[in-house]
């Protein structure tokens, strides 16, 4: 199971059954968050591994702990479930423990990912080594969803939380207008990943910088 998925899966899901009055969609969202998200979350850094799996024939197989756009793909999954109840509310009990389940989850996610926040603002491909290059496609879901959980940083750097002064756009995405091109393009993103623990060293602008920064304005 590839941390891409809670991105993908959890907000289709969520607002899919929101929208619908689909109770089993919305618990295969729940489910996502209440089983997938534990088994990828490393018990020491409290950051995201790439994969896991429940097949012993694939051993210990997890990726990296810690690949920025991993955590990304989280935090945007979880901010973006939330937005879909602000617009369809929670009318039913799946729906209320849905949106419990995400808040705490996606508090717990902000508090560790504001600990690797960079002097810039913005995260690297590798969250936990300050060396890496500044990825961002993963700064972009990690704002996101720090935006979304109502936590930012002072200017001393220690996290705070303002659940009712929720930063706006134009906060969130300051730290990445320096990498945006008068034609629209959002460079420095890392390259595509080509499988488990296959990242790419190539930095420059694609469908997945371009996107998750259009999602800041």
């Amino acid at each position: 199971i590839f941390a891409d998925s809670i991105g993908m899966i959890v907000p289709f899901a969520i607002k899919y059954g929101l929208m619908k009055g689909d109770e089993d969609a919305i618990g295969l969202g729940l489910d996502q968050i209440t089983h997938a998200i534990p088994r990828l979350i490393d018990d020491t850094s409290g950051l995201p591994m790439h994969v896991y799996s429940l097949d012993e024939r694939y051993g210990n197989i997890h990726g990296l702990t810690g690949w920025g756009r991993a955590l990304g793909w989280i935090m945007y999954g979880l901010g973006a479930a939330m937005d879909a109840f602000d617009m369809c509310g929670t009318e039913t009990y799946i729906a209320g423990e849905a949106l419990k389940k995400i808040k705490t989850v996606l508090d717990g996610l902000s508090e560790t990912a504001i600990k690797y926040i960079r002097d810039d603002g913005l995260f690297g491909s590798v969250i936990s080594d300050a060396d890496s290059p500044v990825d961002t496609s993963a700064s972009a879901m990690i704002l996101y969803g720090l935006g979304r959980s109502g936590i930012y940083t002072d200017k001393a750097g220690s996290p705070t939380f303002v659940r009712e002064c929720i930063p706006g756009r134009d906060e969130l995405i300051a730290p990445l207008l320096k990498y945006v091109t008068p034609h629209g393009s959002v460079l420095q993103a890392q390259g595509e990943c080509m499988g488990i623990g296959e990242y790419s060293g190539d930095y420059g602008s694609y469908p997945w910088s371009v996107g998750m920064t259009m999602m800041l304005i």
